[in-house]
This record gives C-alpha cells, structure tokens and sequence, in this order.
C-alpha cells in the first residue's frame, strides 16, 4: 500500500512539473527531483533545460549557480539546443565568471573543453581568442586538441572526397 502511494506521488508530481515548468523554476524543480531521487522528474526536468538552454541562460539567476558536474552534463549532451557553439562559449565563460573560485585552470579547462571549437566560423573564433580566460596554459592544450581535432576532420573529409571522385571516374 506504501509503496502505490510513493508510486503516485511520483507520477502527480512529475506531472505537476512537466506542467508548470519554465526558465525561472526549472533548476528548482531538478535540485527537488535529485534531492528526493526522482528519476523520472529528473529526467523531465534535465530534457526541458537541454531544450530550453538559451532562454534558461540567458535569463535565469539560479544557471550562474548550478554545479560544474551539471553544466558539463548539459554542455556535454548533443540533445543541447542553441543557436551557435558560440552561445555556449558564452555561457560557459559567464558560468565561468560568476564565481572567482571558478577560475582555476582544472574547472576552465573542464569547462572549455567542451566547447565545439570545430563547429564556429573563422569569425566567432578571432572574437573569442582575445577573452582572457583562454590566455591562461589550460586554454592553450584545449584549442590545441580541437585545432588538432579540425585539421584531422578536414583530412577525413578531403580523403572521402578523393575516394568518390576515384570511384566516380572508374565508372
């Protein structure tokens, strides 16, 4: 009998939440649903922020507050819905700058690391190079890795394109 009322607490209050959920209160709802280990909540919570990152943000105190573990999830997850990899550059150097305690080298280059370098225009990356969280050592061997990462795409890319064209002629 316990364990029927546990179940449907849970679903009445996934349910409460899915309905009522916005930027303002998202972050709310999930620190409820991990303290009191609702996976489901969980779940529903973390999908509404993946889909709702650039408004949530961009306009929610309580983002500049949420956990490192937390924001390298999100960053981390492909399911992440932004406009640019820029905006998520922003984000996590405004995440970054919120807090002094933040700025050591270990948690910039965690953070910045998962940035998709490989995805912004020339353009984006001349302005971001000149932000000076990147000036420090950590940065150095994260650019380093995604240049290294991009050069190796582009090799990958070129060699397809040789492959086809080949095979294209040979017909």
């Amino acid at each position: 009998m316990v364990f029927c009322l546990e179940f449907y607490l849970g679903v009445c209050f996934v349910n409460y939440i899915t309905a009522v959920m916005c930027a303002e209160n998202c972050l709310h709802f999930l620190n409820l649903a991990e303290t009191y280990g609702l996976s489901d909540c969980v779940h529903e919570t973390k999908s509404f922020v993946l889909r709702d990152f650039a408004a949530l943000s961009r306009n929610s105190a309580g983002f500049r507050n949420i956990s490192c573990d937390l924001l390298c999830e999100l960053l981390s997850n492909d399911r992440l819905h932004t406009a640019s990899e820029l905006s998520v550059f922003n984000v996590a150097v405004s995440w970054l700058e919120a807090l002094a305690t933040r700025q050591d080298p270990e948690t910039i280059r965690r953070v910045l690391g998962l940035v998709r370098y490989g995805l912004m225009s020339a353009k984006q990356m001349e302005g971001i190079v000149t932000n000076p969280l990147l000036a420090g050592e950590a940065c150095h061997e994260v650019l380093q890795v995604s240049s290294a990462n991009i050069i190796l795409l582009l090799y990958y890319i070129i060699l397809y394109n040789i492959i086809y064209i080949t095979f294209l002629a040979g017909i």
